[in-house]
């Protein structure tokens, strides 16, 4: 495992500063509220077109699932969506008090009544080994401080025979755009770094998770477009604090042409693909 180094959960102990001086914490606290909109419902859009894809299916109406690092029941929705009902059982988890406030509130609005939501940081599942048939952990393996520990806390929950499915993005829209605007406003600006982007690269989510014990490692990859009102959510996300750090050392006069050059970005990636375009790898591993 030398070549794959530690990374970091969705909320450490000891949080790093990740945005504009914040910590993740407080970052996805204050995303919470606006989850869906700045993502364009990309990450929903990404289990949920796995799910539809795969055959055989990996979830069925007597799934025990759980959702690691959920979000507002994110991969939740796509497995209710994808089944037409609810499976049989879900555990829904996250560490931010905001994000399990927001899944509350979806699982409310839905009438969902097989779907729990707990504050669990997914380093330390509260729940006894061989409980799960499905354990999804959507968009979040960048996020955990080690990657090795949260994947194993999947595997050790999952029944023999069940499968986890992790998904993490080949092609992240946003920052492709981040990149053309900067690129109009300043020629020698150096792009802005995308997070753990190591797991961009073709095979290695997959050693990771081949590494943490699964078998039967396997790799898909999904596109998905944002379009319509998505398109506006994630033009919000890249004018917002997201890019501060960018913008900080630029002229009024850059600063002033940010809005005008995000919009031409955009509209140049929907010429291209019809919408703003994510990638991402899947990667299923039996227990």
């Amino acid at each position: 495992m030398s070549d794959i180094p530690k990374q970091n959960h969705t909320v450490p102990a000891k949080a790093e500063k990740v945005v504009s001086g914040r910590t993740f914490t407080q970052y996805f606290t204050e995303l919470a509220a606006k989850y869906l909109h700045s993502t364009g419902n990309s990450t929903y859009k990404v289990i949920y077109a796995f799910l539809q894809e795969k055959q055989p299916s990996i979830v069925d109406a007597d799934s025990v699932v759980s959702d690691n690092a959920c979000g507002p029941c994110v991969a939740t929705a796509a497995v209710v969506q994808h089944l037409g009902r609810e499976p049989a059982r879900v555990e829904a988890t996250d560490n931010v008090q905001a994000m399990v406030d927001a899944a509350e509130h979806r699982v409310n609005a839905m009438g969902w009544k097989h779907v729990k939501i707990s504050v669990m940081d997914s380093h330390e599942l509260k729940f006894p080994d061989e409980t799960f048939t499905v354990a999804i952990s959507n968009i979040s393996v960048t996020t955990y401080t080690d990657p090795y520990k949260c994947l194993h806390e999947m595997l050790r929950t999952l029944k023999p025979r069940g499968v986890a499915i992790v998904t993490a993005w080949k092609r992240f829209g946003a920052s492709e755009l981040i990149h053309a605007a900067q690129k109009k406003v300043r020629a020698t600006a150096e792009p802005m770094k995308v997070p753990k982007a190591e797991y961009m690269r073709e095979g290695y989510l997959q050693d990771v998770i081949s590494k943490t014990g699964f078998k039967a490692v396997h790799t898909d990859s999904v596109s998905i477009l944002c379009q319509g009102e998505e398109i506006e959510g994630i033009r919000d996300f890249i004018l917002g604090d997201f890019t501060r750090s960018v913008r900080q050392d630029w002229t009024e006069e850059e600063k002033s042409r940010w809005p005008r050059v995000v919009q031409e970005v955009v509209q140049d990636e929907v010429a291209s693909y019809g919408g703003i375009r994510f990638d991402a790898w899947v990667v299923t591993g039996t227990k």
